[in-house]
């Protein structure tokens, strides 16, 4: 066997060789593979964790209730194949548990629980499945070897494996006072029970009686005739080699474990069946020898005295006969037992010798092993010594001769940088004298330059003056000609105007004569008589029914969705709409806002907010609020009386110079048949 020192273990993922296959695992678990990641089972998300020691941290701080339900080797680092992310690489360097094994079963039950309960794994259900089914190969060394090299002695470990591994579990009873659990031992040429006896605190420990619980309910289907014997103790080194396994396979400490008894018995069936065959058959006795008896009164005692003690001698040698063989066949029994105790007592204490011996051998291997470790590692320790010498001597030389080549590019690069210097300080002598000499040519045509566009601007100046020169007196004949052509128009406007009275003076005779009082306010009010009055309201119940101008923009009356406005946006529509009309008549806006909007007060929609009027002209507008009203009033009541008809004749007179200028608009309202709105307060 190799020493765990001289085992070369390569790693398959990376060119890097290792002397231990310890080195090796603590390679694959580390970054960049981290090849030997388990999963825990417990958690409500997919979580690795690096090595199985890392696992058992967790678990035992976040999930102790679900691992004290587990067996004892679950978080075993052989049973961490079944729950490794990579398994085909966790078999290579570990030993996995037996696939039939309790511990084995019950994490790969959790791992399918898990994969049921969380839906977003990395792995499916078949990767898990497939990985378990990899074949368990291992690289160089063994795991024993790796062990053995890790202990100081050969005392007993748990973890080698005996000839009480074997021991299997046949009956278990709990109980005050009795607490025995029955092993059985099949050695191939023979068999022997143990009888294990507890201790009654064992059930107060109610791990180890939950586990002792388990361990009663998996002996459903295993049956045990329980006709041993126990009378041999066992003690001193056996009992310290069987009470281990004894108490692993139970999931219980080795402190509740009292006594433990073997049955004198190795062969229990085979026994049984010896003895069967040693005994004979009883003899049946003959007719001869039966003697019926007489009731008669004359029989005579002396005959039947000699049958009677014939029969008695006859029966008596039978009886001999039989204790005899009974006898020969138990101390025939007796002697096979003792042979058989001999022969198994003898057996045992070969095994533990052959045992001793082995501890013995191994610990002579493994001083020699530790010797040879030792003197590798000092004549290592010696080459790396004169190594590191040579390699230092080496590195000295080499510092030398670099010192000396930078020594030497030193002055190559100093001889280098001034003929480099010098030839830069000529280049740039020569540079600057054809930069000054270009300098002086630029400036000189600059120069030229100047002259020639002062000498152009010059005449474009001069061109200028005379184009606005003229542009001028061409602006001044166009001012005297719009000036004739307004004075004509102003004649033509008040010969129009003393016509326009004219005809209006004849309509207002006629009026007189043919138009009512209230047909003579109506009239009145559709024209209105600013600034005296405004024109009337209308009743707007349609939308876009006139159109009010079509340059710069079109504009319509009333607006499109005006009904759904609240009173403050059809007041800003009326502000709008009267702004626009007023610049379209080419004038400039020399009215305030509130005289503005009362010229165009036959624009008012029903429901517009009424506008605000400034203190300076409230008597302004209460004139012609009042005026307004008599004129709507005197429409409303249909009287002709002498002082309407007064009244109208004064406001009829006075309506002949007022401004005209929304004629147009009214005249488009008008057409259409928009009537007066007389009902809303003006």
């Amino acid at each position: 066997m190799r020493p765990s020192s001289q085992i070369e273990a390569k790693c398959w993922l990376c060119p890097m060789t290792f002397r231990t296959r310890r080195q090796l695992k603590n390679h694959l678990a580390a970054a960049p593979h981290k090849r030997l990641s388990v999963i825990c089972v417990w958690c409500p998300e997919e979580k690795s964790y690096r090595r199985m020691v890392d696992l058992k941290e967790h678990v035992m701080a976040h999930h102790r209730s679900k691992i004290e339900l587990m067996p004892y080797s679950f978080l075993s680092e052989n049973n961490g194949f079944w729950m490794a992310n990579y398994p085909e690489t966790y078999a290579k360097v570990i030993l996995p548990s037996n696939e039939n094994s309790q511990e084995a079963m019950k994490a790969r039950i959790e791992v399918l629980e898990f994969l049921n309960r969380v839906d977003n794994t990395n792995r499916k259900k078949e990767e898990w499945t497939l990985g378990w089914k990899c074949p368990k190969e291992m690289v160089k060394g063994t795991q024993e070897e790796e062990v053995e090299s890790e202990k100081p002695n050969g005392s007993y470990s748990p973890t080698r494996p005996t000839i009480y591994e074997g021991l299997a579990l046949q009956q278990l009873t709990l109980g005050l006072g009795d607490s025995t659990a029955i092993f059985k031992l099949d050695l191939g040429v023979s068999i022997r029970f143990y009888m294990i006896h507890l201790n009654d605190s064992v059930l107060r420990d109610q791990k180890m009686l939950d586990a002792l619980i388990r361990r009663m309910t998996a002996l459903v289907n295993t049956k045990y005739a329980g006709s041993h014997t126990f009378s041999v103790s066992i003690d001193g080194k056996l009992k310290s080699i069987v009470a281990p396994v004894v108490a692993r396979k139970l999931s219980i400490k080795e402190e509740y474990i009292m006594d433990i008894k073997t049955s004198g018995e190795l062969f229990p069936g085979k026994q049984t069946k010896a003895a069967t065959n040693q005994l004979s058959p009883l003899k049946t006795p003959s007719t001869s020898d039966i003697i019926l008896e007489d009731d008669s009164d004359n029989e005579e005692p002396e005959i039947l005295e000699e049958p009677t003690s014939q029969k008695k001698g006859r029966k008596t040698t039978e009886k001999e006969e039989e204790r005899y063989e009974q006898e020969e066949i138990k101390r025939k029994e007796e002697e096979h037992k003792k042979r058989e105790t001999q022969k198994q007592e003898e057996e045992v204490r070969l095994k533990e010798k052959q045992e001793q011996e082995e501890i013995k051998r191994k610990e002579e291997e493994h001083k020699k092993q530790e010797t040879r470790k030792q003197e590798e590692e000092v004549r290592l320790k010696e080459a790396e010594q004169k190594r590191k010498e040579k390699q230092e001597q080496e590195e000295i030389k080499r510092k030398e001769e670099e010192h000396k080549k930078q020594e030497t590019r030193k002055q190559e690069e100093e001889v280098r940088l001034k003929e480099a210097e010098q030839k830069r300080k000529e280049k740039q002598e020569q540079e600057e004298i054809r930069q000054k000499e270009e300098e002086r040519k630029k400036q000189e045509k600059q120069k030229q330059e100047e002259e020639v566009r002062l000498k152009e601007a010059e005449q474009k100046r001069r061109e200028k003056h005379k184009q606005d020169e003229e542009i001028r007196m061409k602006e001044e004949e166009l001012r005297r000609q719009e000036e004739a052509e307004t004075k004509r128009l102003a004649g033509e406007t008040r010969s129009n105007e003393a016509e326009l009275m004219r005809l209006q003076e004849g309509e207002n005779l006629q009026s007189e004569q043919f138009y009512t009082a209230s047909e003579r306010a109506d009239k009145l009010l559709r024209r209105g008589g600013m600034p005296l009055f405004p024109a009337g309201r209308r009743e707007w119940e349609k939308e876009e029914i006139v159109t009010l101008i079509t340059i710069p923009a079109e504009v319509k009356w009333p607006p499109k969705n005006w009904k759904n406005m609240t009173p403050e946006q059809r007041y800003f529509n009326w502000e709008y709409a009267s702004i626009a009309l007023e610049l379209n008549t080419g004038k400039q806006l020399q009215f305030s806002k509130e005289e503005l909007l009362l010229k165009y007060h036959f624009l008012a929609l029903p429901g517009t907010k009424t506008p605000q009027s400034t203190e300076g002209n409230t008597m302004t507008v209460k004139s012609r609020y009042y005026l307004y009203q008599a004129i709507a009033n005197i429409i409303k009541s249909k009287t002709d009386d002498p002082t309407t008809l007064q009244l109208l004749d004064m406001i009829e007179a006075s309506s002949s110079k007022r401004d005209t200028s929304t004629d147009i608009i009214l005249n488009k309202i008008d057409a259409v048949g928009v009537q007066l709105r007389l009902g809303e307060d003006q």
